[in-house]
């Protein structure tokens, strides 16, 4: 069996890097994007999409609500957790947040977050 490969999508390149580094200490296999666009992208060139996707809220272009919506069009069984530093309740009041979505916030351990992703593919 394969390890679990989650899609990190953050528009910031340390937050990226650094949430990736943390995913494969913890065993799942790791692809990257930068923004909205260049995952959904990604989820649609793909063969096989991946187990989750793991995107920021708050990002130019395409954030992460607007990203799971288009996904999820198409793949409505795609898992999609997201993150962000922003406080849920601020994301709900800005209309960024659908109640259907998982949430971590941020900033998280290498064990919170690994917690969070396996509740997410459960």
């Amino acid at each position: 069996m394969t390890d679990p490969t989650i899609l990190v999508v953050d528009d910031e390149d340390t937050v990226r890097l650094v949430v990736g580094r943390m995913l494969r200490a913890s065993g799942f296999a790791v692809l990257e994007a930068r923004d909205g666009r260049a995952a959904l992208q990604m989820v649609q060139q793909r063969d096989h999409p991946p187990d989750l996707i793991l995107t920021d809220v708050v990002m130019p272009l395409l954030n992460g609500g607007e990203l799971a919506s288009r996904v999820r069009a198409s793949r409505p069984d795609q898992r999609i957790l997201l993150m962000s530093a922003y406080a849920l309740e601020d994301l709900r009041q800005r209309g960024l947040y659908a109640e259907e979505l998982l949430f971590v916030q941020k900033p998280f351990t290498v064990e919170q977050l690994a917690r969070a992703v396996r509740s997410a593919l459960a």
